[in-house]
């Protein structure tokens, strides 16, 4: 009796113990603190995309063609597409959505594609959604890419700078026959932009179609219409061009991102070019080494450091040519950048102007004045500016103010026409802001400079035949209503090489 009994209180203990546990779960369940299985997440959409990719015509005909992205891990040989000739295409998998970061290769990454000059490219990108399309054009192989990239018919000079504290590099075209008439000496015509391989580069932009100026020039001297010259291309600016050096003595170096100081140093542009540029040139070279076989041109930013150069020191320069330069505003006094001018008073531009003249908003004007082509012809006297040849030339009115200089170019012959100066030939040049038309504006203007070192006058296309036509009076004055819609053509540009 007495088992019996414990045997009943024991399983009455067991089944309390049981139901309480299962109590205290169910109060758990419900409790405050509880947190409800995870719900079981909706698996992401995956679609599938096409792809389609133009070969550049130095592609091996026996290799086949990857895509690489963020989408397989970046590995160069893992997708591989269809290849046809100078074409491929096939499709990809990729989460609905995403975005696609990716490149072409020839299943490695030495011989991933390249940009035009050979230098790395930034990553391609597309959004990932259904029925979605690649297409795309490689123009460069890494393996494949030529050396040097520009022009086989140039040399590269490599300069330690005093002015800048740096080594700098740039490019020196000489003649046909230069080696062979050993006492021959040479006019000298300095090409402005930017780097060194712009003027050289056949590719710096997709209007040129495989020529550059060097083709330009010897297109001329096998027609008899200029005779021998050297050619200089100095590099104005950072090794990867994104700091122009604006041929000036820079106040703020200290503005200059630290990447590419190395190859700006203090930004004494212009002490650079004067003292260090000219007279290596004229010391390792047969120049004719006076102002009379001296000349500059430039496109762009390049039109405003030659215009700004040869007005600042006519006594060392016999011709200056621009097209579609970037030329600052004057103001009424002449002793100011005009307060209307926009690209000059414009926090968007420090990465421009900043390590030259101080950032916006404390912008050193007066400074700026005083390396500012109108500037500095408005405070010339007639003499000095007549003394030089002028070229200049610009894109048409009806381009402003996405694809010409017009104002701007105005401006300047405005201040020209005060002082006397007939310009040397028709200044409108339609075409484009691209390198197509600075070649064009180069055809047109070589013979002039060339004639010019020849003569101890000022020389116009007019003795060639043609006829040179004024610019208004009312489109250079400092205007708002002139001002207004002028200014955007500088673009920053950054290399990732």
């Amino acid at each position: 009796m007495k088992r019996m009994l414990w045997v009943l209180l024991f399983a009455g203990l067991l089944l309390t113990l049981t139901l309480g546990t299962v109590a205290g779960v169910g109060a758990a369940q419900v409790g405050p603190d509880y947190q409800a299985p995870a719900a079981i997440a909706a698996p992401e959409a995956v679609v599938t995309m096409t792809v389609s990719v133009t070969l550049p015509n130095t592609t091996p005909p026996g290799d086949a063609i990857y895509i690489a992205g963020s989408f397989q891990s970046w590995d160069p040989g893992a997708t591989p597409l269809n290849r046809d000739g100078l074409h491929a295409s096939g499709t990809i998998t990729v989460t609905e959505g995403e975005t696609l970061e990716f490149k072409f290769t020839r299943g490695s990454w030495e011989t991933v594609e390249k940009g035009p000059i050979c230098e790395e490219i930034a990553n391609r990108t597309a959004q990932a959604e259904a029925g979605g399309s690649i297409e795309a054009t490689v123009v460069k192989w890494a393996d494949l890419c030529e050396a040097p990239f520009f022009d086989t018919r140039i040399q590269t000079v490599t300069l330690e700078s005093e002015a800048l504290g740096v080594t700098k590099q740039f490019y020196l075209y000489t003649p046909p026959g230069y080696d062979e008439n050993a006492e021959a000496r040479y006019p000298v015509l300095y090409l402005f932009r930017g780097h060194e391989r712009e003027w050289v580069n056949p590719y710096e932009d997709g209007t040129r179609a495989g020529t550059n100026v060097i083709d330009v020039y010897e297109t001329l001297l096998e027609a008899g219409d200029v005779g021998p010259m050297i050619l200089v291309f100095p590099g104005i600016s950072s090794a990867d061009n994104s700091v122009s050096g604006l041929l000036t003595d820079f106040q703020h170096p200290e503005l200059v991102p630290e990447d590419d100081q190395p190859s700006v140093g203090t930004g004494q542009f212009e002490s650079y070019f004067i003292n260090d540029v000219i007279p290596y040139v004229d010391a390792t070279y047969r120049t004719v080494a006076t102002r009379e076989g001296r000349g500059v041109d430039g496109f762009s930013l390049g039109g405003f450091m030659s215009a700004k150069i040869a007005a600042e020191h006519p006594d060392l320069f016999r011709t200056v040519g621009a097209f579609d330069g970037t030329y600052l505003y004057a103001d009424p006094t002449c002793q100011l950048i005009s307060p209307q001018d926009t690209l000059f008073y414009n926090p968007q531009n420090d990465w421009l102007y900043g390590p030259a003249f101080g950032p916006f908003p404390t912008r050193d004007s007066a400074y700026a004045a005083e390396n500012n082509a109108p500037n500095i012809v408005c405070n010339s006297t007639p003499e000095a500016m007549q003394s030089l040849t002028w070229l200049i030339q610009y894109g048409p009115e009806s381009s402003e103010p996405t694809d010409a200089n017009y104002l701007r170019g105005a401006h300047l012959m405005g201040h020209l026409e005060a002082k006397g100066v007939t310009n040397g030939l028709e200044p409108v040049l339609a075409g484009g802001h691209n390198w197509r038309t600075a070649d064009e504006h180069m055809r047109q203007t070589l013979p002039l400079h060339y004639t010019a070192f020849q003569s101890p006058t000022a020389v116009t296309v007019e003795a060639l035949g043609a006829a040179s036509a004024p610019v208004p009076m009312s489109l250079w004055l400092a205007g708002a209503g002139v001002l207004a819609g002028s200014g955007w053509l500088v673009t920053r540009k950054r290399s990732t090489r």
